[in-house]
């Protein structure tokens, strides 16, 4: 019988320093009132042969330029071509 090793759990959502995120089209941006910054979500990279989907989550702040990764427990599945919109506290994504 295998033992099988413990999951970590993520219970709560973490904002990281981080660079810009890779170059991408189609991915999805929304302005987020309560933190002031650009959310951006997704999109896809061909380089010739291969595409790549994103799923990633990262913040962008206009007045500073810099960047922020954000890591969820729940995070949405790789996707591109879609849309997002901030509806009173959240953000939904179709």
């Amino acid at each position: 019988s295998r033992q099988s090793k413990p999951r970590l759990i993520m219970k709560e959502v973490q904002i990281m320093e981080s660079h810009a995120p890779s170059p991408r089209v189609n991915a999805s941006f929304c302005w987020c009132p309560p933190l002031r910054k650009v959310l951006l979500f997704g999109g896809e990279y061909f380089d010739g042969v291969h595409t790549r989907f994103y799923e990633d989550l990262h913040l962008l702040d206009p007045i500073t330029g810099a960047w922020s990764k954000v890591i969820c427990p729940r995070m949405p599945g790789p996707r591109s071509s879609h849309q997002m919109v901030w509806v009173e506290d959240r953000f939904w994504m179709f």
